[in-house]
């Protein structure tokens, strides 16, 4: 939503000399974001103050979770961004405690496939570019 924002003023907005108006509007479907199930949106705080991943089904099921995990390796081996990237986080603890909820269900049995955002080994072992690739 945020970037749907920047792009408007950037593009539609800054540019005119009469300025303008931006209105938001929807509905909230509790994270269900089609009406259906068959996408789901599931908050997750800390790198931004508004982070959401998305999760449906593919040949599994997938959670892709932007820049709440950067890479898969850091789950496995639970570390954490380095105290520089903290920085930019809009809240510290609660990215801690996305990160911890994220390597928890990945260890998990029967765990959801995790794709970070700038994770390019998982990108790999799912289809060898960053676009999932059904089969």
């Amino acid at each position: 939503l945020l970037t749907l924002v920047e792009n408007a003023v950037r593009h539609g907005i800054d540019p005119s000399e009469e300025g303008g108006r931006i209105e938001l509007g929807g509905e909230r479907l509790d994270g269900n974001l089609l009406g259906d199930a068959s996408v789901l949106g599931i908050d997750l705080p800390g790198h931004t103050a508004s982070q959401l991943g998305v999760a449906f089904q593919a040949e599994e099921p997938v959670i892709m979770v932007g820049d709440a995990c950067w890479k898969i390796e850091g789950l496995v081996r639970n570390k954490m961004p380095s105290r520089l990237a903290y920085v930019i986080f809009d809240n510290r603890a609660a990215y801690n405690t996305t990160f911890a909820k994220l390597r928890a269900l990945h260890l998990s049995a029967g765990a959801p496939v995790i794709i970070p955002s700038h994770c390019i080994t998982t990108w790999r072992e799912r289809g060898g570019s960053r676009r999932i690739v059904s089969v």
